[in-house]
């Protein structure tokens, strides 16, 4: 018979449905609880006895073995155990050792390869920079020599106006503006050469005086816009200026003793 009949006998035509629910529920629950309550203690009985078993096979002896033999294996194997586990900190320990020895050296190595790598680049722009000096002088020089001028003198100024350039594997000398950009001949189109160079200077009174004939230069003086024609000096008595002394001897030393010299002063 159902607990629902049951309740219905016990309770008559009381028992509507929601008693009826209400009863089963409460004993639903008293049930579950039961049960939980009987599980726990079941588990409670099973552990006890594992850890009874547990301390049990601990203090069993192996037949054959007495109680101090027993005693003995335990201690030694206690010791090896102990010493396992030191065995494998030690191991731990080298092995970080080792990592930390092995960054040290790929740490050195990097600082020695960057040094080297710096002297090398070093090396290579201090010899880039004496083959370009040798390389602009020797022509510059060649080209002055040629219209009988002070190289001493025009050196300065020309250094600037040349420049190295490589090509198909050998380096060249081309000359160039105040921006640096590659000058070319007006008629021609060709690269404006040091020789042009050379003769324009000639021809502009201010490095005239670097050449014994003043400035009838046999060169090529073309592309002479922007050059120094019109340029006075400042120290002659006809064209005296304080002002543009002062300025001269800040922009141009070299050529304001030229026009001393010149000018007697």
């Amino acid at each position: 018979m159902s607990i629902d009949k049951i309740i219905k006998e016990l309770l008559g035509d009381s028992a509507d449905s929601d008693v009826l629910t209400k009863i089963a529920s409460a004993f639903e629950e008293e049930k579950k609880a039961a049960i939980d309550n009987e599980v726990k203690g079941l588990k409670n009985n099973q552990a006890k006895n594992l850890e009874q078993l547990a301390k049990l096979k601990k203090n069993q002896m192996p037949d054959g073995f007495s109680k101090d033999d027993y005693s003995k294996y335990l201690e030694e194997k206690n010791e090896f155990d102990k010493k396992q586990t030191d065995l494998e900190e030690k191991r731990l320990q080298d092995e970080g050792q080792w990592e930390h020895l092995k960054q040290t050296l790929v740490d050195k190595n990097k600082s020695v390869v960057e040094e080297l790598t710096s002297i090398k680049d070093n090396t290579i722009n201090s010899l880039r920079s004496a083959l370009d000096k040798e390389l602009i002088e020797n022509a510059s020089i060649k080209a002055i020599e040629k219209e009988s001028g002070n190289s001493f003198f025009l050196l300065p100024h020309m250094k600037d106006l040349i420049k190295t350039v490589s090509k198909d594997g050998s380096f060249l000398v081309e000359v160039v503006d105040r921006d640096g950009n590659a000058r070319t001949d007006d008629e021609t189109g060709n690269p404006f050469t040091i020789g042009q160079l050379v003769a324009e200077m000639k021809s502009d009174d201010a490095f005239s005086l670097a050449f014994p004939n003043g400035n009838s230069g046999s060169g090529n003086a073309a592309n002479q816009g922007g050059s120094s024609s019109n340029v006075v000096n400042p120290w002659k008595a006809d064209s005296k200026n304080i002002t543009e002394q002062a300025k001269m001897v800040k922009e141009n030393p070299v050529l304001a003793d030229q026009m001393k010299k010149a000018a007697g002063a």
